[in-house]
């Protein structure tokens, strides 16, 4: 780095600790409002909107009616406004912090937060899209994630974006959004101390902004990616540092489980702290960068604003008694922080379940070891031991439920045929065994029936339904066939369709049902069902905690990974549902018969899920 960029380094820096006690006061403070009201208020926003179409929550494929619904479209429009004004009040307020920093005088927050938002008054106009752009942009280069606790609180869900990255265009799509990304960034990279300083409409602040970046573009391009480079070494730093720190300290103990104990716990608290400290300072440094940069660059002279919120303050008593209380509130606001983070931290690092309960189900039988959702498929799985074995069922044409998953018989045949369009004789037909190996040459579709009378004292089933047709009964066929063979207690049904559950709760009250949510928002403590089963990326601790509560189990697909069984298993899910279950077996009897405990496991185990759980 040469002087230039090392001097810019070093005022950053030097601007940053000037007010250090207020960026830091005032980031933690932001947090708490957005964990104890903004939050809060996007819940209570939902459930009214919810209530207005009489319903209490909102799954899989009716996310999408509601959202191209009024009520769904004005919620987004509720909610994208709440969350547009406080990350606007949030980096409005550090860059007043940086601008105070940079003149070398002391900052507060309150004339911050009022100076804020005074400049909404400026927003009502087309270039508040790009202020929009920029707000969510900003965070990720500065290393906090989608920008900030409520962004972060209302991120795309994880299955989502796993089935976004399936699409066949994702990768070209993401480089162009980069592309993207990079030039709106540079460009517009100084619109926010233009308008937060510059006594400037919106537009103005834009044009500024442009004048900037076109008489240093290069300069701009360094200066962000010095920024980038220090801001994640930092961050690997700190990572290397306490994971090589940790596990060379626990191997020196090699021979004592107590100091192992205390240091792996240790060093996942060092790790914590750090971790909190640094997703505290990303955007107070960042924003006294980027303010640095400004000054340094401006070659034009305009009229700055003038901070002063006296005119506002004066005379109203909550005001003047946080004056009066100004160190108490901090402290308070300092222990109240540490209490929730450092709550939520030990809760995810130590409130580890192993539930030695845990049942395996075998995914459309075993589909590794023969066709899927055959009667060879549900015998291996006997074989294999398994808990429980998953099978697809739909209706024929003339109403008879078989096993069978696609919508058209294409990964078998070549067909574009469809089950619902064909008759019971016509199904039994076709050969769905020839294309897995010559050993099931011949095998064919089974009726549920069937797999029922062969599973009968063999192994539990989860019978998924999927209905296809237009009035379909398969629900009520279902839910009479197992009253009628008395496997109340060997049964379990699933579906994505809530309807369908429900039809078999009024025919048989004893069977238990649960609802496949891809994806899914609202009040779940009101559905009427015994488990949910969920796909491996939207399994959370907080969501099997708050289900166990409920009384209700946690299912979760389809686990084929060593590493994503154990993580499941320590989740404390119920059931875990594969295509390899000897694998499922194998990792869940190792973590249970070992009698030591593994420490560099552990400790590892703590600082990924720091990283991939703790929303700061």
């Amino acid at each position: 780095m040469n002087n230039c960029e090392g001097n810019m380094a070093k005022k950053t820096v030097d601007n940053f600790l000037f007010n250090i006690k207020t960026s830091l006061i005032f980031e933690m403070l932001y947090k708490l409002v957005i964990w104890f009201i903004f939050v809060p208020i996007n819940y209570y926003i939902l459930n009214r909107f919810l209530s207005e179409i009489g319903v209490d929550n909102i799954t899989n494929k009716q996310i999408i009616k509601f959202g191209l619904s009024y009520q769904g479209a004005l919620y987004m429009a509720i909610m994208m406004s709440i969350a547009f004004i406080a990350v606007f009040i949030e980096i409005s307020v550090l860059t007043y912090i940086s601008k105070r920093s940079h003149d070398k005088k002391r900052a507060s927050i309150i004339e911050g937060l009022i100076s804020s938002i005074r400049l909404f008054k400026k927003l009502p106009s087309l270039y508040s899209v790009g202020i929009i752009v920029i707000s969510t942009i900003i965070g990720p280069l500065a290393g906090v994630g989608l920008y900030n606790a409520l962004i972060k609180s209302l991120s795309i869900p994880d299955y989502v974006k796993y089935q976004l990255s399936k699409h066949s265009g994702w990768q070209f799509m993401l480089v162009i959004g980069v592309i993207l990304f990079v030039i709106i960034l540079v460009r517009w990279i100084l619109v926010i101390p233009s308008l937060v300083i510059e006594d400037v409409s919106v537009k103005v602040a834009f044009k500024h902004s442009y004048a900037l970046y076109k008489r240093n573009n290069i300069k701009f391009f360094i200066y962000i990616i010095c920024w980038v480079i220090v801001n994640y070494g930092l961050r690997i730093f700190l990572l290397g540092g306490c994971v090589g720190t940790g596990l060379f300290f626990i191997a020196l103990s090699e021979g004592s489980l107590m100091i192992q104990e205390i240091i792996s716990n240790s060093s996942l608290i060092i790790f914590f702290i750090g971790y909190v400290i640094i997703s505290i300072i990303s955007l107070p440094i960042f924003f006294s960068f980027i303010v640095e940069v400004y000054y340094k660059y401006k070659f034009y002279h305009v009229k700055e604003r003038v901070f002063t919120a006296q005119d506002y303050i004066e005379g109203k008593k909550s005001f003047s008694l946080v004056k009066k209380n100004r160190e108490r509130c901090m402290v308070l606001i300092l222990v109240v922080f540490v209490f929730i983070t450092g709550s939520r931290g030990l809760s995810i690092v130590f409130n580890k379940v192993v539930d030695k309960e845990v049942q395996i189900t075998a995914h459309r039988g075993s589909s590794l070891k023969a066709p899927e959702n055959s009667i060879s498929a549900v015998v291996e799985a006997i074989i294999e031991g398994s808990d429980y074995v998953e099978v697809d069922v739909m209706t024929t044409l003339d109403d008879e439920v078989v096993l069978f998953h696609d919508n058209t018989l294409r990964r078998f045949t070549g067909s574009s045929k469809s089950i619902k369009k064909l008759t019971l004789e016509q199904v039994q037909q076709i050969d769905i065994g020839s294309k897995f190996s010559d050993k099931y040459k011949g095998e064919t579709i089974p009726t549920l029936e069937a797999v029922l009378q062969l599973s009968m004292n063999n192994v539990k089933l989860n019978i998924e339904l999927k209905p296809r047709k237009k009035n379909d009964k398969l629900a009520e066929l279902v839910a009479n066939m197992i009253t009628e063979y008395e496997l109340e207690d060997r049964v379990i049904i699933s579906s994505q369709s809530y309807e369908s559950l429900q039809t078999v709760k009024e025919i048989n009250p004893l069977i238990d049902v649960g609802l496949i949510v891809t994806f899914g928002i609202g009040d779940f403590s009101k559905m009427n069902v015994d488990f949910i089963s969920v796909g491996y990326e939207m399994a959370k601790e907080e969501l099997i905690y708050t289900m166990h509560a409920l009384d209700k189990e946690v299912h979760v697909w389809t686990i084929n990974d060593k590493k994503k069984a154990e993580n499941a298993i320590k989740m404390g899910v119920d059931n875990i549902i594969s295509d390899n279950v000897g694998m499922v077996q194998r990792t869940k009897t190792s973590l249970h018969e070992s009698d030591d405990v593994n420490y560099v496991t552990r400790f590892l185990d703590g600082i990924t899920s720091i990283m991939k759980h703790v929303k700061i």
